[in-house]
């Protein structure tokens, strides 16, 4: 069960029911009795998902806590606390499964089919939400107005000192739902109104939502500092400071790009129609939409991919299996998607908008990060952190993604605990690098106060989930296993002789690392053990699309557990392992070129007779251009090299063989945006401090 918001151990009774006071549940009641079928569609969703669309849509008009319909503090809302809307589909017909949820997350509304309504009136009766229960078919602007107002109510009965918002909620048409995650910005400056008339004359374009986004985010930061100092703004000048804002701000890009590889195996595909229906797409746009509104990001829908891009991607992965890998072929596929991409997402200056967000959420089965834009050097992945949803199936998606998310925090107080589980076998051909990969981690770790590793090693899967019964406080989990692919486009982990995947009733801890080959494959539309991971309640699994070298795998790793306890002792800024990651890969680039060959990496650490190495020459000379770090390394090394015996070599070295970059090719499914690193002991999160709200 995911829960929104976690309960804080530190609050009072007092203090913990004032919080529980603002936090909104909404209830979905699907007719238990109507025969419902899986619809084998593009991305395979459930007509029950469809049936409901008009009560999901509904609910993203609601407020997505108390928190939406007081006047805060800028500080407050530029925080960027994500609020998701946590909606919860149940069926007509109780269950336990139900109570349990109605226990723990008490519900505020009950929206129902109109033919079960009867039965969902009962459990409104039951249980007293506090909106009551409607059925679908009264649904309207009128309704949404009044519950906002009864939810304001409710909030200024917890809490006399807040201001509620004055805003007039109305349902939207399909064009104008692409603005709604603005309305929840705009809504705190008094502005909707303004700013929906501005949009609607621009037809809601993207282009112009970025903007509008970035404007509103720039302006509570420059009243925040206003604010902070006391001072009365000026009006010129203050509009000219949040131009001066917007153009360094950074936004949430959330990108729904449906498109799936040929048919095969998983997921029934043999079933499957080729063709979206208006249901599947709207679907897709829910989800899009839903996180664009939790994150206050900005919505940008891609037109579906060809089934060529995934055959591309079929082609690279399966490269990465031969004994002699060519680099070229490597940057040519990653610009051949970069160019698809851009087609299909329509936006002719995409690469600005890249350059503008602040993190993109993928909700596609295809790897966007890969892409190398045009007039780049560098693919997306190392230039911004990117978040994974799978879209197929539809009905894993909806059953992982429309409750709220949870959240992890990562704190200074007590840092994170590690555990690794070797699966290889003592015998086996690489267990031997494996080792040393994970003895130089254990070793580095076990220096720092932030980082407990526990290391085990398995040889069946009963050992693995035992292990994982009993140690129930890691944070992070490492599996070392050969990754295997069954035939049926399942690709798993290979522990002992058997074939494994961790099923829904598996424990498993938020974050899960799979140093194994090609646990996530995207290029034959396998289900993955990485899927396995996140139904089993993971939420994030990072995973890679083709084989990689174990002792760099243990290298990244490091590198990867490095900078977060650098975050936590505040020598680097990231929020979370979304940006740990992206920093890793990109930072990972000179190591690429240099790790091409024994004599490079030797050459890269020997003092010249300035007693300086040129790895320490290129981090002087480095000075990042985005998007071209990857040309801007091969460029200082030849300059560092000139001259010198190394320069033909290197040359050589580059045009010959060239250089790989394994680390592109990780992913991060999941919602790692949610482990949040905090750099400092964790309290006073947004909604605590609603608490103390004056």
């Amino acid at each position: 069960m995911n829960v929104n918001l976690t309960m804080n151990v530190n609050l009072n009774p007092e203090e913990q029911k004032l919080l529980e006071g603002i936090r909104l549940n909404y209830y979905v009641v699907m007719d238990s009795k109507k025969e419902r079928r899986i619809n084998f569609q593009k991305h395979i969703y459930s007509e029950y998902h469809s049936d409901l669309l008009p009560a999901l849509w509904y609910c993203l008009h609601l407020p997505r806590s108390g928190l939406d319909v007081i006047s805060l503090a800028p500080s407050m809302i530029i925080e960027r606390i994500q609020l998701q809307h946590n909606i919860i589909l149940i069926s007509s017909e109780s269950s336990e499964e139900q109570l349990a949820y109605f226990r723990e997350l008490p519900p505020t509304l009950f929206l129902s089919e109109d033919s079960c309504y009867e039965e969902a009136c009962r459990l409104s009766e039951e249980h007293l939400p506090y909106l009551g229960c409607v059925n679908l078919s009264n649904l309207t602007s009128e309704l949404l107005n009044e519950q906002w107002n009864n939810i304001g109510q409710k909030v200024k009965n917890l809490k006399e000192s807040v201001n509620l918002l004055d805003v007039t909620p109305r349902l939207f048409s399909e064009l104008e739902r692409s603005a709604l995650p603005i309305t929840f910005l705009t809504n705190q400056t008094l502005d909707t109104k303004t700013v929906l008339e501005i949009l609607e004359k621009d037809k809601y374009n993207f282009s112009l939502r970025a903007i509008v986004t970035q404007r509103q985010i720039a302006a509570l930061n420059v009243f925040e500092r206003y604010n902070s100092q006391g001072i009365r703004p000026n009006h010129i000048k203050m509009l000219r400071e949040i131009e001066e804002e917007r153009q360094a701000t950074g936004f949430p890009l959330i990108i729904t790009l449906p498109g799936t590889p040929s048919k095969g195996g998983a997921y029934g595909l043999n079933q499957r129609d080729d063709e979206s229906t208006q249901e599947e797409k709207s679907l897709i746009d829910f989800l899009g939409l839903q996180r664009a509104i939790a994150l206050g990001g900005v919505w940008l829908e891609g037109e579906s991919l060809n089934k060529d891009i995934f055959r591309r991607l079929y082609f690279l992965e399966e490269h990465f299996h031969e004994d002699c890998i060519k680099s070229k072929f490597m940057w040519n596929s990653l610009q051949g998607f970069g160019r698809v991409l851009k087609r299909h997402l329509g936006i002719d200056n995409l690469q600005d908008y890249i350059s503008g967000c602040s993190e993109i959420i993928a909700i596609t089965d295809f790897p966007i990060g890969l892409a190398i834009l045009p007039g780049f050097s560098d693919p997306i992945c190392s230039l911004v952190p990117i978040s994974y949803r799978p879209l197929t199936p539809l009905v894993d998606t909806f059953r992982y993604g429309v409750t709220g998310s949870s959240e992890h925090y990562i704190g200074a107080g007590r840092g994170f605990k590690v555990l690794i589980i070797e699966c290889l076998a003592q015998d086996d051909r690489i267990r031997e690098a494996s080792d040393i990969g994970w003895k130089m981690l254990i070793d580095n770790c076990r220096t720092n106060e932030l980082i407990e590793v526990h290391y085990k090693e398995v040889d069946s899967i009963k050992d693995i989930e035992t292990l994982l019964t009993e140690l129930t406080d890691i944070d992070i989990l490492v599996i070392s296993a050969h990754g295997q692919y069954n035939g049926k486009n399942f690709a798993g982990l290979s522990v002992g002789d058997e074939f494994w995947m961790p099923d829904r009733e598996t424990t498993v801890p938020p974050v899960v690392i799979l140093s194994a080959c090609h646990v996530a494959p995207k290029g034959r539309g396998a289900y993955t053990v990485s899927d396995a991971f996140l139904n089993a309640g993971a939420l994030a699994v990072l995973g890679t699309l083709i084989p990689v070298n174990v002792r760099h795998n243990a290298h990244l790793t490091n590198r990867f557990f490095m900078y977060i306890s650098q975050v936590l002792k505040g020598n680097f800024s990231s929020r979370n392992i979304a940006e740990v990651l992206a920093r890793v890969i990109s930072s990972n680039t000179v190591y690429d070129v240099l790790g091409t060959s024994e004599k490079l990496r030797v050459w890269a650490y020997e003092k010249n007779g300035e007693s300086k190495a040129p790895i320490e020459e290129y981090y002087e000379r480095l000075d990042v251009s985005f998007g071209q770090v990857h040309s801007q390394t091969i460029s200082i090394l030849k300059e560092i090299a000139k001259g010198t015996e190394m320069e033909v070599y290197l040359e050589s070295v580059l045009q010959s063989q060239g250089y790989i970059s394994e680390s592109f090719f990780y992913i991060f499914s999941g919602y790692p945006e949610n482990v949040i690193i905090e750099n400092r002991a964790i309290k006073g999160m947004i909604d605590d401090r609603f608490i103390n709200f004056q």
